[in-house]
């Protein structure tokens, strides 16, 4: 597991268009999540060093985690254990590395970093739903999350984000997951 770097913007453009649709991301954004200190841009490099695949997270208040998730303020502070909130941004995998497990080993190893550094109670997770399906589903099972409920429409309010699958403004759904990096009980970081 490696970082995404400020050279990786062009392919990871790319990448974010093919898999999302145009305007996902702005290179000034990317640039944000690489250099912020509460973020953390996870990457699988293929063997020439290019980008394979992306986990994107960063530290989120109950807050606005609340406002954007629809988990209710009080949960999301119990689910915190006193300690901060990680909001998972985003996962993305090149079109020839799809299918092969790639994305599955990230998210493990990237789950596996936030809990080492022991300073996070729990990952929320909303992850896309368009056509009845839900790529991302399987690895954030296998990798601990729950499923909460169904958001309608979590896109939409990006106007300048042209869906891949809606072929315009996204009305695609979404699921929302948690993964609690604390055992409620004793306190101690979860295994995954």
């Amino acid at each position: 597991m490696d970082y995404v770097r400020e050279t990786d913007i062009p392919f990871l453009t790319e990448m974010f268009d093919e898999n999302f649709g145009e305007r996902y991301m702005s290179e000034e954004e990317m640039r944000w999540h690489i250099s912020d200190e509460d973020e953390f841009f996870y990457a699988a490099r293929r063997d020439d060093g290019r980008l394979a695949g992306i986990t994107l997270f960063g530290v989120e208040s109950a807050q606005k985690l609340h406002e954007e998730t629809k988990i209710p303020l009080e949960e999301l502070n119990r689910l915190a254990h006193g300690k901060k909130l990680i909001k998972f941004r985003s996962m993305c995998m090149a079109s020839d590395c799809q299918g092969q497990g790639i994305g599955s080993r990230l998210l493990a190893d990237a789950i596996a970093d936030l809990k080492s550094r022991g300073k996070f109670g729990a990952i929320t997770s909303l992850i896309w739903a368009y056509d009845g399906k839900v790529p991302a589903r399987g690895a954030h099972l296998r990798n601990g999350f729950r499923y909460l409920h169904k958001v309608s429409r979590p896109w939409y309010h990006m106007k300048d984000y042209y869906c891949v699958f809606c072929k315009g403004r996204c009305k695609c759904d979404g699921e929302q997951y948690v993964l609690e990096l604390e055992d409620e009980n004793t306190g101690d970081a979860r295994k995954t």
